[in-house]
């Protein structure tokens, strides 16, 4: 008798948690500790290990180049997705997989690409962020910390300035951004003669009071202080031109911007808005959440947030990025 009151009320229990799989045998999901989008494949770090997803050939693109298939890790602290390969941190240090970047992709020409996914010598990666063609980490040696970039420098993206103490990194495509002391501190997206249109004031970081986050994307960039959420860059251009604004938010936590669409978590929930584009499937598709907790916008219509229930991904689903195990 005693053992099926038990069961009963377990099975109760069960019902009323979100992600326990209700059964005589309920088996916990792991929790996503943190989430990463590139282009095509996203990435859900665990305790005990990293999930990716996606990267799935159409009949038209080929975009699997490995960088969905984790190795092995050991406690896995951060992990960045990027274009054709992804980064990780774990109790070894710095890993990093995928394939060169295809030689039929024009930003491929430069020579250092050869050496994307093979990461300079660190002493103590603590955060890492990848882009399209370039990567960059923070490590840390004692009480110093540094950035290192590695990968394409056409545009100055691996010019790193004089930082203090960083703690935090984002890059987009042709510019990167650290947290430091002294605020927010951007490089790159220099015009080239081949490429003359890619500064779009990304990198001109604007004042700011007090800012605790960074997220770089491909022509923008985003941050969050004690004024809420700020932008800057091709978008902020946009929002002259075009009414693009960033709605009220409250007490944002995290915000994540790629292309014309952004998202924000605040006190009420998640929130996603979008310049000048009628049909977009983030918009459109939206889902509901319980207590979001962070978020990730992908260049290719697409996002990912982690909820109560794990990792939720919608969206664009071209290269089968929304199927995550």
């Amino acid at each position: 008798m005693f053992e099926r009151i038990t069961s009963r009320l377990l099975a109760l229990a069960c019902m009323m948690l979100v992600g326990l799989a209700c059964s005589d045998n309920p088996v916990l999901k792991p929790t996503p500790l943190g989430v990463s989008v590139g282009p095509y494949h996203a990435c859900a770090r665990y305790a005990e290990s990293v999930q990716c997803w996606g990267a799935v050939d159409t009949p038209t693109e080929t975009v699997n180049y490995g960088q969905a298939l984790t190795p092995t890790l050991s406690h896995p602290k951060a992990v960045a997705a990027g274009l054709f390969h992804t980064c990780a941190i774990d109790d070894t240090g710095l890993q990093c997989w995928g394939a060169v970047c295809p030689p039929e992709v024009p930003e491929c020409a430069a020579a250092e690409l050869n050496d994307l996914i093979t990461p300079p010598p660190f002493n103590h990666p603590i955060a890492v962020a990848a882009g399209l063609v370039h990567t960059c980490a923070v490590d840390e040696n004692g009480n110093e910390t540094t950035v290192e970039c590695w990968g394409n420098n056409d545009n100055g993206q691996l010019d790193v300035p004089v930082l203090q103490h960083p703690r935090a990194i984002s890059v987009g495509a042709f510019h990167s951004c650290a947290l430091d002391d002294s605020g927010v501190v951007c490089w790159g997206a220099v015009p080239t003669q081949e490429n003359p249109d890619i500064d779009f004031g990304q990198a001109a970081v604007p004042l700011l009071d007090h800012p605790i986050m960074i997220n770089a994307s491909v022509t923008d960039t985003c941050t969050i202080d004690a004024g809420g959420v700020e932008c800057w860059g091709l978008n902020d251009l946009l929002e002259t031109l075009t009414q693009w604004r960033i709605p009220v938010l409250d007490r944002p936590t995290d915000v994540s911007l790629s292309g014309n669409v952004g998202c924000a978590i605040d006190a009420n929930g998640l929130t996603c808005w979008n310049g000048n584009v009628d049909d977009n499937h983030i918009i459109s598709n939206l889902p509901s959440f319980s207590l979001p907790q962070s978020v990730a916008v992908g260049l290719t219509d697409y996002a990912c947030a982690i909820d109560v229930s794990g990792v939720v991904c919608w969206g664009n689903n071209d290269y089968q990025q929304l199927v995550h195990p």
